[in-house]
């Protein structure tokens, strides 16, 4: 959700990028694309069980174009909001609506002050078994990772559940209530590594799930983690938006990239069932003074001027202020309208005509 977001934003080879690793064709439309994306969230959004939230932050002083700001409302229900990420009160508004959207389950996600651009998609789900884990058949047993082995509360239950076997992995449907379903992958190695992406073909055949009976023990799971998804995206084609350039101008209104993509994921899974919320984030964190910060000019030293007519188009004085004392006595002109002490130049034709070549002035 949160690529197809950065998408509505973005043209060039960004927004190329980003269709690839969203899984279109290169010539598909960003409006079918985020069609698809805000069609998959408000079907998504009527389970009472289930949410999607999104928003975009923007640092004060910057412009989103109208047709970004409109397209992110309309097709995410994402507002554009600008605030200071540098006070405390600008940071703690993006805290509290991370809390409201995620239910209070975001605990590692972090916010810093030198943002200037955030985007943010939550996705929760919570479900119930449906064959509930029987609490007192749950027992302290081995959990053996890579590099050791740790006692952990094991939940336990035999019943019927879709199951496959290849050989080397098990897959099996754990289902929820409400349509939701649990699908697990485990390599007969236990010194194996989990396929993921193994898993998700096998949820493309689920023709050659049986349903059997099977004992299943199923660790409780309380996870709070943060991941950095630059390192994952890039190697994947998506470079594009982390480097220099234009691509972004809808959101910025000027030249920038995103510095950082993440993911806050919490997971708690026991014997009544799952609750799962997914924090998607993408931000650009930049010197705040150096894009946002209003120009200085101090007017505290030798200066040029001119005063121009725009009825007709006319100079009607050009001199230049090179001493304090010219400073001094202002209402005291000249008789040709100059401060005393500056070199006017008139703009008539006799005028250009006595240029000299230190820079034109009137001798």
């Amino acid at each position: 959700m949160l690529l197809s977001l950065l998408l509505a934003g973005s043209s060039g080879q960004t927004a190329e990028q980003l269709r690839l690793v969203l899984g279109f064709e290169a010539n598909t439309s960003s409006g079918d694309i985020i069609r698809a994306y805000s069609s998959l969230e408000k079907n998504w959004g009527l389970r009472p069980e289930a949410g999607i939230a999104n928003s975009i932050w923007l640092q004060e002083g910057f412009h989103p174009s109208a047709a970004f700001a409109n397209a992110a409302m309309r097709d995410f229900a994402a507002p554009v909001q600008l605030v200071d990420f540098r006070s405390d009160f600008g940071t703690s508004r993006v805290a509290s609506w991370v809390r409201r959207a995620t239910k209070g389950d975001a605990p590692t996600f972090r916010l810093s002050k030198q943002t200037i651009f955030l985007a943010l998609s939550v996705l929760r789900m919570s479900g119930v078994w449906d064959n509930a884990f029987d609490r007192s058949d749950t027992r302290k047993l081995t959990f053996k990772s890579f590099t050791r082995s740790v006692p952990v509360s094991m939940m336990r239950q035999s019943a019927r559940f879709n199951y496959f076997d290849s050989g080397r992995y098990q897959y099996i449907e754990v289902p929820l209530k409400d349509g939701f379903s649990m699908f697990v992958s485990l390599p007969r190695d236990p010194k194996g590594h989990p396929n993921s992406a193994a898993l998700l073909q096998q949820l493309e055949q689920q023709n050659r799930f049986k349903n059997v009976q099977v004992d299943l023990s199923f660790p409780r799971l309380d996870i709070a983690e943060h991941t950095d998804l630059v390192k994952s995206l890039e190697p994947i084609g998506l470079n594009a938006p982390f480097s220099s350039t234009q691509d972004f101008w809808p959101i910025f209104g000027r030249p920038s990239a995103l510095s950082d993509v993440f993911q806050d994921i919490s997971l708690h899974a026991d014997e009544r069932g799952v609750k799962a919320t997914v924090l998607s984030g993408a931000s650009t964190i930049q010197t705040i003074q150096s894009l946002v910060r209003p120009i200085e000019m101090n007017v505290n030293h030798p200066f040029a001027f001119a005063l121009l007519s725009n009825r007709p188009r006319l100079v009607v004085l050009q001199g230049e202020i090179i001493n304090v004392k010219m400073l001094g006595a202002q209402t005291a002109a000249g008789r040709q309208g100059a401060l005393p002490g500056c070199r006017p130049w008139l703009h008539n034709a006799a005028s250009r005509n006595r240029r000299t070549q230190d820079g034109g002035r009137k001798a």
